[in-house]
């Protein structure tokens, strides 16, 4: 399977790898089904549909900073970072089609980390980053994660049997 970004990779640096593609070439990869989200950001509680209209709004191409993913044995790509973001930009295609037209030409960094990193990188960018202790804790692949799913099959549980409002009461 054709390397997205391989042929727009500007350095290589161990095992880390930069690339540069336009707002609108992302968009396509994203719509496509080539670049998806990670499955479990946020535990179970996903994107903030508030907060990435929000973005979408307010959206200053000038301040997009860079997408964080890894490739997929099957060549496509997870974003470790950028979810709101990325729910922001869709919007914008949608609702704001003037405005696209004037930043879908716009660069975007794409900083591409190694498959077997994934989770490391992940939690480093994201435990800083707005998530909750209860967002972190619902990711299954997280260490935690992993403790509260076993903790979970222990109690005759699993993840998709319990509810946001269920999980928030925890420890009230």
């Amino acid at each position: 399977m054709k390397n997205l970004f391989k042929e727009k990779t500007l350095i290589e640096s161990g095992t880390q790898e930069y690339a540069t593609v336009n707002l609108e070439t992302f968009y396509k990869y994203v719509e496509a089904g080539r670049v998806v989200p990670y499955e479990f950001n946020r535990g179970l509680f996903g994107i903030d549909e508030n907060r990435a209209q929000q973005i979408a709004n307010n959206f200053n191409p000038q301040s997009l900073g860079c997408v964080t993913v890894c490739q997929l044995p099957g060549g496509d790509y997870m974003l470790l970072d950028f979810h709101h973001r990325t729910a922001s930009i869709k919007k914008i295609v949608i609702l704001r089609k003037e405005y696209w037209d004037t930043i879908k030409c716009r660069c975007l960094g794409i900083n591409i980390v190694p498959y077997e990193d994934r989770l490391l990188v992940y939690k480093q960018l994201n435990a800083q980053k707005g998530h909750s202790g209860m967002q972190t804790a619902s990711n299954q692949e997280l260490a935690i994660g992993d403790l509260v799913s076993k903790l979970l099959k222990e109690a005759g549980y699993q993840w998709g049997d319990i509810t946001d409002s269920r999980i928030q009461t925890w420890g009230d």
